[in-house]
């Protein structure tokens, strides 16, 4: 039988773990959400000052359910661990009514209500850019911005050699979508677009065989797995489709399309914060009654044909490019920030508290 102890250890030893940002404190937690995002080094991370750590990967195959539960129940009676960490949960697995108890899994709608109401749950995302600064090793801003713009927001891609990156994108998308990769694959042509599960089906069959449910089935997982998310337009209009890692592009697309992948970078970015985002024809995003372009490189006549077009007139507008160099403006059609992604990012979200 697995020793679980060791094998917390082992786990240990072969993460390597930064705080993040936003860490929950409760005792009893229920981590989910996207593949790779940090999960178990968050859990490691929020357990390792305590004495007694014992660590159960329902997905070993090694394990044996049926002597676990029962090695399980004898650790809990002989009082042998203060914290319990189960990674790849399970339903039917059983669980000791212990008051330290970490539960991860990718999504939690087929979790029953009793474990949903009986624990915090926490979605765990991709990193934000502030925590990937505080990943890197590099000490210059722009070379941060760069590699996160082109390799993406997971934090084991952060910490790996650059030559390895790709490969590991590839690996970590056919780890959640299996053989239904090209449907993954075809759904970035709507990176930061209007999407419609049925009309994006029609277009689709059209392409390649395949069934309604499948199609249907696989886009409810990618959301219930957090893969995917949306914003809605601000009259109720079709939703925008966006991805947890904004980069998915530069590994499984031969065209990625940059504007779309700068968009998504920011609404990364804002859906971190938890903030209330919707959009317009008009304009990227609205939060907090200001409108936010995403404009990788914006020159002046965009920036004033962006803002004539709008159908209201919010309290700011805020270009979001690469360029670091671009002041706050005026112009006769209102008020207007132009500023870099960094700082955007690192300084406007913090003082304007978004």
């Amino acid at each position: 039988m697995i020793d679980f102890a060791k094998a917390y250890e082992e786990r240990s030893k072969g993460f390597v773990i930064f705080p993040r940002s936003n860490s929950p404190k409760h005792s009893r937690l229920l981590l989910y959400g996207a593949p790779k995002c940090g999960k178990s080094a968050l859990a490691l991370d929020l357990t390792r000052d305590y004495k007694q750590q014992i660590l159960v990967d329902c997905a070993d195959l090694r394990l044996h359910k049926a002597s676990m539960q029962t090695s399980l129940l004898k650790l809990f009676l002989e009082k042998k661990f203060d914290v319990l960490i189960i990674d790849n949960y399970l339903p039917e697995i059983t669980i000791p009514s212990h008051p330290n108890l970490i539960l991860i899994t990718t999504k939690i709608t087929h979790l029953p209500e009793s474990i949903r109401t009986s624990f915090h749950a926490h979605c765990v995302r991709a990193l934000s850019f502030e925590e990937y600064v505080s990943f890197s090793k590099s000490n210059r801003l722009e070379s941060i911005f760069a590699s996160f713009l082109k390799e993406g927001n997971l934090p084991e891609i952060a910490l790996m050699p650059e030559h390895k990156r790709i490969q590991r994108m590839q690996e970590i998308i056919l780890l959640y979508a299996k053989q239904d990769t090209s449907i993954l694959a075809f759904l970035l042509h709507y990176q930061a677009k209007p999407f419609n599960t049925h009309n994006a089906f029609c277009l689709l069959k059209q392409q390649q065989k395949i069934s309604k449910d499948k199609m249907y089935a696989f886009i409810q997982s990618l959301r219930d797995e957090q893969v995917i998310f949306t914003l809605t337009h601000k009259n109720g209009k079709e939703s925008k489709l966006y991805f947890y890692n904004f980069a998915l592009p530069y590994a499984i697309s031969p065209t990625p399309n940059f504007q779309a992948i700068f968009e998504n970078m920011i609404a990364c970015e804002l859906l971190h914060r938890s903030l209330v985002v919707d959009y317009d024809d008009m304009c990227d995003f609205i939060v907090q009654d200001i409108a936010i372009f995403a404009a990788p490189f914006p020159s002046q006549a965009l920036i004033e044909s962006k803002i004539s077009k709008s159908t209201k007139a919010y309290r700011e507008y805020i270009f979001v490019s690469v360029d670091t160099t671009i002041p706050k403006t005026n112009s006769h059609l209102g008020t207007y920030r132009a500023m870099s992604f960094i700082d955007f990012a690192l300084d406007y979200l913090h003082a304007h508290k978004i």
